[in-house]
């Protein structure tokens, strides 16, 4: 969790820099891989809610100077994080919530301490990974009760801003009915916005319901569609089925040829079942 919540962060950053002049240059020299001009900017800009963030993860990441001492880099990036979370800053509040929820050999899992950063993070300005990651607390009970009702409504808020894995999370909740009564409609609506940002899991999920008519009418030529965009990123499960489809001749002309062929294909992507049924023939 740590890694995908912090490395998102990290990429998108700069669209919440203020109008600090230093800050300013510290993310030009930031962006031009200039990290010890950048942190010692950074530094310059005092107690800046941004700025002493950025240097935070700067420290967390181990660029720009650091000592030789790693846990106590860890020490001053935690430091400076709750310097920027009293500043109000809601990244710093979810990345000092996740150190926290995660824990590692220099910090301390404090599951009570993340639950509060993930619940600022949401009352400062609803923020999407807040609300994603204390989902994911109620769902796998991790530091307060077991709630799965709970987590579909906090992932919903996430997903409605298009956030795309709490998106995925949702779509197989309304699937299989956890945390809420089965809609496999309403999961299709789901995987569809995941699908359309590109996701794989969720492209193949959509060629699913569309091929066994799972919440929609079955419609082989959308589940095709969609097959080939997860196939494109080499969705082992996404390649078996356009075999599938080749073989019953399922929107497209019956091809036997043509089936094993991506029967194979997914066999090399390391998928068993299609080993076994590429083998069969």
């Amino acid at each position: 969790m740590k890694k995908l919540i912090i490395g998102a962060i990290l990429s998108i950053t700069f669209l919440f820099a203020n109008n600090n002049a230093l800050v300013d240059k510290a993310n030009e020299a930031y962006d031009l891989g200039d990290f010890d001009t950048a942190a010692k900017l950074y530094e310059e800009a005092g107690n800046d809610p941004y700025a002493t963030h950025m240097r935070g993860l700067m420290l967390l990441w181990g660029i720009g100077p650091l000592s030789t001492d790693i846990e106590k880099d860890m020490e001053k990036a935690i430091e400076l994080f709750e310097i920027s979370v009293n500043g109000g800053n809601s990244e710093a509040m979810v990345d000092l919530g996740a150190l926290y929820d995660e824990g590692s050999s220099l910090i301390e899992a404090n599951h009570t301490k993340a639950k509060k950063l993930y619940e600022k993070a949401i009352a400062t300005n609803g923020h999407v990974y807040a609300y994603h990651n204390l989902a994911m607390m109620y769902s796998e009970g991790r530091g307060v009760e077991q709630n799965d009702k709970k987590a579909l409504e906090l992932l919903e808020k996430a997903a409605e801003k298009g956030y795309l894995p709490s998106q995925r999370e949702v779509g197989d909740m309304y699937k299989n009915g956890i945390g809420t009564q089965k809609d496999e409609a309403k999961a299709l609506k789901w995987y569809e916005k995941a699908a359309e940002q590109g996701d794989a899991f969720a492209q193949n999920d959509v060629g699913l319901m569309y091929h066994y008519g799972l919440g929609t009418k079955i419609d082989y030529k959308k589940a095709m569609y969609w097959y080939e965009k997860a196939a494109e990123q080499r969705s082992s499960r996404a390649i078996f089925n356009i075999g599938l489809l080749y073989e019953k001749g399922l929107g497209v002309d019956k091809d036997l040829d043509k089936a094993i062929d991506y029967y194979k294909k997914a066999c090399q992507t390391g998928y068993q079942k299609a080993c076994d049924v590429a083998n069969s023939f």
